[in-house]
């Protein structure tokens, strides 16, 4: 009986220090150094062997190991998307400039009247439309003394005086204060035969003959305005400030010489 019992008892301690080694292998090395000391009644030595088991499980699984202190901060939040909407308007265009009297920007107030170029001419009111004209007044005009009436291309217009601007054989005058026009010859004419009044003498603004034409000067008050004719030919002389007129021009006062010059 005594051996027996003797076996009974190694087959028990066989048994116990196999269960020994499977519960070491399951806890680890850490266990195991623990087992059998006083270390393995401290908690903080506890979690100590808990997280080394926890990193050596996860390298056996391949995952990158990790600790608290080099994890990265998280990215800064992406800045706010732009308001929709649309987009605002673009600024108005700058307004046209208004008319001017300038020669750069002139604008003819006077509308073609009976397929002719009219021009506007300073005038009385009353006076242009006695003699059948268009009157504009200031129309596009910066004087706010003007006071246009509208007066054939072909007309010749200077300052006169009422008492002188007056018809007269080939003179055909229309007073309009202060300007004296005086009509073409003949009055259909397309352009002017009247040359520009220049600032002679009334005592030799006078027709004269010349060699191959004749001259034809009529004093509107103030100005001398001069027309060459030969036959039914009308043309308008030059006239200019001369210190002696030439042969073919005419004198008409004040060194001012007209003529086919």
């Amino acid at each position: 009986m005594a051996w027996a019992s003797a076996l009974l008892l190694a087959a028990l301690l066989a048994e116990g220090s196999l269960a020994v080694e499977v519960l070491e292998a399951a806890a680890g090395p850490g266990a195991a150094q623990c087992s059998g000391s006083s270390e393995c009644e401290d908690p903080a030595l506890l979690q100590v062997h808990a997280a080394n088991a926890t990193n050596r499980a996860d390298e056996g699984t391949g995952l990158p190991v990790v600790s608290e202190e080099e994890v990265p901060p998280p990215p800064p939040p992406p800045p706010p998307p732009p308001p929709a909407g649309p987009l605002p308007p673009p600024p108005p265009p700058p307004p046209p400039p208004p008319p001017h009297s300038s020669e750069s920007t002139w604008i003819n107030p006077c509308p073609p009247i009976g397929g002719s170029l009219h021009l506007p001419k300073q005038s009385d009111k009353h006076l242009c439309h006695a003699a059948g004209l268009l009157y504009v007044g200031r129309k596009f005009s910066d004087d706010r003394f003007a006071s246009q009436c509208c007066v054939k291309s072909s007309w010749t217009c200077s300052v006169g005086s009422a008492a002188s601007c007056k018809s007269t054989g080939l003179v055909r005058a229309v007073w309009l204060d202060p300007n004296c026009c005086v009509a073409p010859v003949p009055d259909v004419s397309p352009v002017q035969t009247w040359a520009f009044g220049v600032p002679g003498t009334w005592q030799e603004c006078m027709d004269r003959p010349l060699v191959g034409y004749y001259m034809h000067a009529f004093w509107t008050g103030k100005m001398c305005v001069t027309m060459a004719s030969r036959g039914q030919l009308h043309i308008a002389p030059k006239c200019r400030k001369m210190r002696a007129c030439p042969p073919g021009g005419i004198g008409v006062g004040n060194g001012f010489c007209c003529g086919l010059l």
